[in-house]
């Protein structure tokens, strides 16, 4: 696996409800701690959900809600611990008017942090 990771659908405008604004794709390796990086800028307020989903993409099993303001960029870093085949997404919880760039960066975790 390349030791870093990114992920982001690019800039959306006007981007509806539930939107998937970064995805990881199933993740191929065997259960291990990553280092997750969230980035978001938005020209209006938004409600980002950092989720991490079962290897159906079915279900969420965690949840994180990062709230953006106007004309701002939020960055956070979370620890994940993930098995074969979940998913890490950003999803926009509610239709916008404007414009939005969300990107996620996966950094395997030290392995001494495990």
């Amino acid at each position: 696996m390349a030791r870093i990771r990114h992920y982001t659908a690019g800039r959306l405008t006007n981007p509806g409800a539930n939107t998937v604004l970064a995805d990881t794709g199933p993740i191929p390796e065997d259960d291990q701690l990553f280092d997750v990086y969230a980035t978001v800028r938005s020209s209006v307020g938004a409600l980002i959900r950092c989720e991490l989903r079962d290897d159906t993409n079915t279900n969420t099993l965690e949840l994180t809600e990062l709230n953006v303001p106007a004309g701002n960029t939020v960055h956070i870093k979370m620890p994940f611990y993930i098995r074969k085949g979940q998913r890490i997404r950003l999803v926009l919880d509610a239709a916008i008017t404007g414009n939005i760039t969300a990107s996620l960066r996966l950094f395997l975790a030290l392995p001494w942090m495990a």
